[in-house]
């Protein structure tokens, strides 16, 4: 984004004001797309998930509380209502349908990098302006919001991890002592004693072939 860098306004960092409003909207946004994917991740993974995106949206709403404060230094209001958030936001709309944890933790991911990337942007615009305190704000921001998206990452990893798969379960065939207790029986291990030698130690055993 392109900003013009007045040089004669009176208050430095003046001319970062619209990079401030623009990425306070779109952390709204962003704030709110999460609380949406928490309440409606379901399958394997889904409670793992909706600790991990509580953690992102308490951690935006920090990062809104900086954007806030860095403007009230600067003597101006800050727009944060949900109505102008939706209409400056530059995020794409967020899919409204329940799903598993993979499908909301990709689609928090993309958000969340397009928002990063702005904000490493917008630093760059605000360096050109020479507001080094406006950049440092954006930069420590954009580092924030990585470090949880790491964890939004790893969820979904995890999850992928528990998606259920097919079993081979271990064979259990009869005690050769006749114990049919539940748990009697012995770990199949392609050997059975055939009736005759039952009681009589080892004895001649026969594999299994099936």
């Amino acid at each position: 984004m392109l900003v013009n860098c007045d040089s004669g306004l009176a208050r430095p960092g003046a001319s970062s004001l619209a990079l401030l409003d623009r990425h306070v909207a779109a952390a709204i946004d962003l704030h709110r797309q999460v609380k949406h994917a928490q309440w409606n991740v379901v399958g394997c993974g889904a409670a793992a998930l909706r600790g991990t995106l509580d953690k992102l949206a308490t951690g935006l709403d920090y990062c809104c509380d900086l954007i806030a404060a860095h403007a009230d230094l600067l003597g101006v209001a800050v727009n944060g209502t949900v109505q102008v958030a939706a209409a400056r936001s530059f995020l794409a709309r967020y899919p409204l349908d329940r799903a598993d944890a993979r499908a909301h933790a990709g689609a928090v991911i993309a958000a969340v990098e397009t928002l990063v990337g702005s904000l490493r942007g917008a630093a760059a615009d605000a360096a050109e302006c020479r507001d080094p305190e406006t950049v440092a704000l954006l930069i420590e921001i954009a580092r924030f919001i990585e470090r949880d998206m790491w964890h939004v990452r790893a969820a979904a990893a995890a999850a992928a991890d528990k998606v259920p798969r097919p079993r081979v379960m271990p064979r259990v065939v009869a005690d050769p002592n006749g114990d049919d207790r539940p748990g009697a029986g012995w770990p199949d291990r392609r050997f059975q004693f055939p009736a005759a030698a039952a009681g009589h130690g080892v004895g001649a055993a026969t594999e299994i072939l099936s």
